[in-house]
């Protein structure tokens, strides 16, 4: 087998310096939507977290008002 002429040489380097200057700019564009992912789940963590609160609030606010406003049958 020959080795590859110059200007394929000099192409297949070009191509090498263009695929590695994209590979650092994928690996910082994955690096900012790992960051937004840990952002959003953070944001998900504590909306669950407010959901249940408010869920418990008008659950005991539900039963409260139920039972005081009951009216139990004379005897």
């Amino acid at each position: 087998m020959l080795p590859p002429s110059p200007v394929s040489r000099e192409q297949l380097q070009k191509r090498i310096e263009s695929l590695t200057q994209q590979n650092k700019v994928l690996k910082a564009e994955l690096d900012t939507f790992k960051i937004k992912c840990k952002v959003v789940q953070e944001e998900n963590r504590t909306l669950k977290q407010a959901s249940v609160i408010i869920v418990g609030v008008d659950l005991y606010t539900y039963i409260h008002t139920d039972l005081s406003s009951m009216q139990y049958p004379s005897i």
